[in-house]
This record gives structure tokens, C-alpha cells and sequence, in this order.
């Protein structure tokens, strides 16, 4: 798939989840990647997204993240701005997960 395509498809998905309410506990990212009803969908643009730069999960869920929460339309200025990233090298090196754990609400352990 090309980077056009992927650029398509993150658009399509930006325009639906643009018109869903976010009728659940988490904030909105929160909702894209644990509802039932959008994570699926969700991880299909995540998987362009690795398959097209070459690059791990947590580097794609970032992609995607840094896409929708600074609503950037432009794939090719994404990708671009993720060569100088601070956080998205952290992802390569660490594999860690730093920038999810402000963004999802959490059920206290029992």
C-alpha cells in the first residue's frame, strides 16, 4: 500500500470517528483504542501506518495519535515531523508506552 493510500484511509477513518460521540468512560483517544465498536477499526489504520514506514506498534499507535489529537491531515507532514520527534524515537529505543498513560482512564485494580 502507498503512502497515498494510507494517507486515504487515515482520512476516511478521521472523518468517521469525527462524527462519533464519545458516549464512553475514556477520553477520546481512550474510546478510539478500548471501545469494542472502534478499536478494530483503529488498528487497521495502525497496521498501514507499520506497514508503510517500517516501523513498531507503539511507534504507529504515536503516529496516530500525534495525527488525530493535532488534526493533521497531511500523512506526508506526519511523517516528516516524526524524524524529529523526541517521543517517537522513545517508542524505537524503549518500546515504552509514555504517552498513552495520560490519555486513558484507568479502572482502579481490585
Amino acid at each position: 500500500m502507498s503512502s497515498k493510500e494510507v494517507e486515504r484511509e487515515y482520512l476516511k477513518y478521521l472523518n468517521y470517528m469525527n462524527t462519533k460521540p464519545n458516549d464512553t468512560v475514556y477520553r477520546r483517544w481512550g474510546m478510539y483504542t478500548h471501545d469494542p465498536r472502534y478499536k478494530d477499526y483503529t488498528m487497521s489504520i495502525v497496521e498501514m501506518i507499520m506497514n508503510d514506514m517500517n516501523i513498531n506498534v507503539d511507534q504507529a499507535y504515536y503516529m496516530l495519535y500525534y495525527m488525530v489529537s493535532n488534526n493533521i491531515t497531511d500523512y506526508e507532514r506526519a511523517k516528516r515531523d516524526m524524524q524529529v520527534d523526541e517521543n517517537f524515537e522513545i517508542y524505537k529505543r524503549k518500546g515504552e508506552r509514555l504517552w498513552m498513560k495520560n490519555y486513558f482512564y484507568t479502572f482502579p485494580e481490585k
